[in-house]
């Protein structure tokens, strides 16, 4: 489920974000299932998009961590749903959770799949306007993307220029979510779905412009989770 930003006034920091998902564990919520909701919440704002926009098609662009997890798992409930999609995957092998989620990929015969930076050109070249998933990287990030990571981030933001429409994952790619400052190449989103609560970088002068509109996803994280991280902060 998502919700107008606007309604949830928590800015998490990315120490935040961590804590939460320490404690999800440790309560016995598999992050497995946290990657499933948050990769359904993106396929459900990308089938609104399209409808609205009249793009039929999908590009989930998938970084190596739980953010490109993220884009695997939407990609699956976005051909389930009838539609067109292509994924490119920035990586020669995904690991943790993303990569049960790559293999189930494989095993649907998924066309059009890229795996791994040399095929990357060839994946994207002929792709027309369409609804783009980025799931390059998530808060974790800390330095300026590179290589084919800085390349992809460049030809998410060429084909929204072409009229695409750019959904982020959490937090645009290439941001750096405590201070809202772009760290290199950076994603412009048309939206982001942020997961569990808005960033603390969200709120900071001239971070809009990267992050479009903001909706919240709840992923299934307890509140109580959410509440009792907040408070330590206060504390």
């Amino acid at each position: 489920m998502a919700r107008d930003a606007e309604q949830d006034d928590r800015g998490l920091s990315v120490a935040q974000s961590r804590r939460i998902d320490e404690i999800a564990a440790a309560w016995g919520l598999a992050t497995m299932v946290l990657m499933e909701n948050a990769g359904r919440a993106m396929a459900e704002a990308a089938v609104r998009a399209g409808e609205a926009r009249g793009l039929e098609s999908v590009v989930v662009v998938a970084g190596p961590g739980n953010n490109g997890g993220d884009g695997l798992v939407a990609a699956r409930w976005l051909i389930n749903a009838g539609r067109e999609v292509a994924v490119v995957h920035l990586a020669e092998r995904s690991g943790g959770d993303a990569a049960v989620h790559r293999g189930v990929l494989e095993r649907m015969g998924v066309p059009g799949v890229v795996w791994g930076g040399d095929g990357v050109g060839t994946g994207l070249t002929k792709a027309g306007r369409s609804v783009v998933l980025d799931c390059v990287f998530g808060t974790g990030l800390s330095r300026a993307p590179e290589g084919n990571a800085a390349g992809a981030i460049g030809w998410i933001n060429g084909m929204r220029e072409r009229g695409s429409w750019v959904i982020a994952a959490d937090v645009p790619s290439g941001l750096d979510a405590d201070s809202g400052r772009a760290l290199g190449a950076c994603v412009r989103a048309d939206e982001t779905v942020a997961f569990v609560a808005r960033k603390r970088g969200f709120g900071a002068p001239g971070a809009g412009e990267w992050l479009g509109r903001v909706t919240v996803a709840d992923i299934g994280v307890p509140r109580a989770i959410v509440d009792r991280v907040v408070a330590e902060g206060r504390a």
